[in-house]
């Protein structure tokens, strides 16, 4: 890895350019004093790229100041069956072309088949391990700048997510370089968002009156219901074009509140198990 600040793409050094084709000489005619010939097949109109292709670029430029690596890495995986079941849940592509999408594995795929950019760039903001950004400072450079990270570690981090095909923040969480209480407190801090509180139970009417798909597709669990708001807990923020599609399909305010992954993890796993005794009683278990 380079040296430049932590957590930011680094820039890239401009690359040569040779021109091809004799030297220009006076009185060669018209097509020479231009510089080109016209028969030289290098004159030609440059194809246009393919929609995928500048859909990509664009995707990459608005994920900055994240390293384009770790985006990778953070997208790569199981994460893109994840993506392409969201985007089927929120009816940006067809269920069919999700699910062939999901089991082919390649998320730069999903930018052929239908999403633009910003859909994908909304998708992946649910992702719990692809670094957060506020204010164009990505957390992993804030996690360096307080401490919370030495220099050398972060380095090393970046190494070994590459080695092992995870992104940083994971590989930090689960090797315990970050235990996961200073990981969920520094988010805290910087996403200013409150901690969520442990439900002690799920109240029937959010079980009915919540839409279960949510809780399927995103790391998310909704814990209580007051007054017509909805708290719900998260691992990361959430993109505001999530926020504002959540609100619609609850009908109502929602205050997104953070807990640790494994937290998360566990409600999410008792919320949609009481879904299923609740709906479903006669066929749960089996």
């Amino acid at each position: 890895m380079g040296t430049g600040t932590p957590g930011l793409a680094q820039p890239y050094p401009l690359d040569g350019f040779v021109m091809l084709g004799e030297a220009v000489r006076e009185g060669s005619g018209p097509a020479a004093a231009d510089g080109i010939s016209k028969e030289d097949p290098d004159a030609r109109e440059p194809e246009p790229l393919p929609r995928a292709v500048v859909e990509l670029e664009v995707f990459l430029a608005s994920m900055e100041p994240i390293r384009p690596e770790q985006v990778v890495l953070a997208l790569g995986g199981d994460a893109c069956t994840r993506m392409a079941g969201r985007a089927a849940f929120l009816g940006l592509l067809p269920a069919a072309r999700a699910a062939a999408l999901a089991s082919r594995g390649d998320w730069k795929g999903l930018l052929g088949s239908g999403l633009s950019a910003a859909q994908l760039e909304m998708l992946a903001g649910a992702e719990t391990w692809l670094s957060p950004v506020r204010r164009g400072r990505a957390f992993c450079q804030w996690l360096v700048e307080r401490g919370a990270l030495e220099e050398a570690s972060f380095e090393a981090l970046c190494a070994s997510s590459l080695q092992l095909g995870a992104p940083l923040l994971q590989v930090a969480v689960e090797r315990g370089v970050l235990p996961e209480p200073r990981y969920l407190a520094e988010l805290l801090r910087f996403s200013g968002l409150r901690r969520a509180r442990a439900p002690r139970g799920f109240a029937r009417s959010l079980l009915v009156s919540f839409p279960v798909g949510w809780v399927e597709h995103f790391d998310l669990v909704p814990l209580r219901r007051r007054a017509g708001a909805c708290t719900v807990a998260v691992t990361r923020p959430l993109p505001a074009s999530l926020l504002q599609r959540l609100v619609a399909d609850t009908q109502g305010p929602v205050e997104p509140c953070l807990a640790a992954p494994s937290a998360v993890a566990a409600w999410r796993r008792g919320w949609l198990r009481r879904w299923w005794q609740l709906h479903y009683p006669g066929r749960f278990g089996v």
